[in-house]
């Protein structure tokens, strides 16, 4: 009596097995159901263009399982028992951001920081008009949001995060965290400059008090701040955060 042969377990990149993919299913092979999948795939026929660039990486083999093709060239094993176009392309997002950027051809041009449109219409969105000053904007705007909400460096690298900036600007390249960290030091360097000749050039002939405030932080840590106040030539109050340091 011949053993009875073991399942094929496919490894998901969640690590979970990937037998009941609630994505698709294949269909039971009767008549009724396989005419219904063919009329399904027919009518998704044209919604499938928009995943086929899922596709230009991700190849069926002869035994009716799907393969990365960017692993599978740096001889690396992610296969797939069921297609799945979302698996795929979170899949992509997360392992070959390099190399793959999600389209959405009915995408519209955004409106703002340099995406104009003419009023009232919508037009489809193309690479080609993304010029390096909307890329140096892009990349100052997202450095901005870092530092004021106290962002990780390593967000730039969350697959969902890419997958959103990806929706609105499928031709904008983020920068890695390590660039985005150099980005961010030397736009403080900027900053403690720039208050520096400010305060060389309002202060040098007038008067100015400063006032420190020391606080703890949830973390239990502690920090002082120094603030220099003067009042400019127009008789406005200024401040400029002169220190700023932990000293617990």
């Amino acid at each position: 009596m011949s053993a009875a042969k073991e399942p094929i377990v496919v490894s998901s990149d969640d690590g979970s097995e990937d037998f009941d993919s609630d994505d698709e299913h294949e269909p039971p092979f009767d008549d009724e159901q396989d005419a219904a999948s063919k009329a399904a795939s027919a009518s998704s026929a044209s919604g499938g263009r928009a995943h086929a660039d899922v596709y230009k990486h991700i190849k069926e083999r002869p035994n009716g399982m799907f393969e990365c093709t960017p692993c599978h060239n740096k001889n690396e094993k992610q296969v797939w028992r069921n297609r799945s176009t979302s698996n795929f392309r979170k899949h992509l997002i997360k392992h070959h951001s390099a190399i793959y950027t999600p389209q959405d051809p009915t995408q519209t041009t955004l409106r703002h920081h340099g995406f104009k449109g003419q009023p009232g219409k919508r037009k489809t969105m193309s690479s080609n008009d993304f010029t390096i000053a909307d890329k140096t904007l892009a990349d100052r705007v997202l450095s901005n949001w870092i530092v004021n909400h106290a962002q990780p460096f390593t967000v730039v690298e969350h697959a969902e995060f890419v997958e959103f900036c990806s929706t609105l600007r499928g031709s904008y390249s983020l920068p890695t965290r390590n660039t985005l960290r150099n980005r961010v030091i030397q736009q403080w360097t900027d900053e403690k400059n720039r208050a520096r000749v400010t305060i060389e050039d309002e202060c040098g002939t007038r008067r100015s008090g400063t006032t420190s405030d020391m606080w703890t932080s949830a973390a239990k840590r502690g920090y002082m701040v120094v603030t220099l106040h003067y009042i400019d030539d127009k008789w406005c109050m200024r401040s400029v955060i002169i220190a700023f340091k932990r000293v617990l």
